[in-house]
């Protein structure tokens, strides 16, 4: 265990030797002060499709609530002009919808269609109890499965499955119930693999850059095994991807120990790719250009 640390101080010593100029950690500052203010811009900026299309109200036309559409109330003569003449995609006149015959128009209504349902099942979900508010309700009934179903006349069991004790019922509202989003599962997990992809490429460095100088004959010269030598240049690495789970862990309020029974093999399955790589290659140039295939097949 001595040599695996020596060979992990020294590695992390030569990755500080290498970080030590000066434009380095400015350019850290720089690009972290970069990222921080695109987030803030993006969610200071509009959404995208902004303003998109152009829509006349009139008489008692409902107002649209989406950043897609810019809404201006005109008299319904002024609106029927303004239609006509492309500078609006859609006029709204009370409960009716007219509008041209040209594709631009065709999405505006479509569009209108989805933002009006989104309103309308807000507004009645705000002004009517639950119960009343969507017809459509499944009870669902819990059987005790102990006992038998009763036979029918054949023998057979009733499908009424009259005289089975219930347990417990469940009321379940379709329209209430929001669907999983698998996309926001995968983008989260892309979330914990892209600093162990970074830091694996660092890994990869290391060693070609170890094959090129020959250092690593050199290191496999001394009292140590290829084992030893493999933890301990990976060690460094490891404990920056452990901390870096679990730092995303505490974010995103997920459970630590799970975050980390999940990831670990998968740090491992990354590492053991990254290390191919410069085995089998003897050029930095040629570890480029596979590493960033193995960025985007193991990504």
């Amino acid at each position: 265990m001595k040599k695996v640390l020596s060979i992990a101080l020294g590695e992390v010593l030569r990755l500080r030797k290498r970080f030590s100029g000066g434009a380095s950690p400015l350019a850290v500052v720089a690009l972290l002060a970069v990222l921080g203010s695109s987030v803030w811009v993006l969610r200071q900026s509009f959404t995208v499709g902004s303003g998109l299309y152009r829509a006349a109200l009139s008489g008692d036309a409902p107002a649209l609530q989406d950043d897609r559409f810019d809404a201006v109330r005109v008299e319904p003569a002024q609106a029927g002009q303004l239609l006509a003449q492309g500078a609006v995609d859609v006029w709204i006149d009370g409960a009716q919808v007219h509008w041209r015959a040209d594709e631009k128009s065709l999405n505006a209504v479509g569009a209108l269609r989805r933002v009006l349902e989104k309103q309308e099942i807000a507004r009645i979900g705000a002004s009517y109890p639950e119960e009343l508010a969507f017809p459509l309700r499944v009870g669902v009934v819990y059987l005790d499965g102990s006992d038998a179903a009763p036979a029918g006349a054949n023998g057979a069991p009733d499908s009424g499955a009259a005289g089975l004790p219930e347990s417990d019922d469940e009321v379940l509202i379709p329209s209430l119930m929001a669907p999983r989003l698998p996309f926001a599962e995968v983008v989260l997990s892309l979330v914990y693999v892209l600093p162990v992809t970074f830091i694996s490429i660092f890994f990869t460095s290391s060693f070609m850059d170890e094959k090129i100088n020959r250092r690593l004959t050199i290191l496999l010269s001394t009292p140590v095994t290829p084992l030893q030598i493999i933890l301990g240049k990976m060690l460094p690495y490891a404990v920056f991807s452990l901390a870096a789970t679990a730092l995303i862990a505490a974010l995103t309020r997920a459970n630590l120990l799970l975050a980390w029974a999940i990831f670990i093999p998968t740090t491992l399955f990354i590492f053991a790719i990254y290390l191919m790589v410069p085995m089998f290659y003897r050029t930095f140039k040629d570890t480029t250009f596979i590493s960033m295939l193995v960025t985007t097949l193991t990504t």
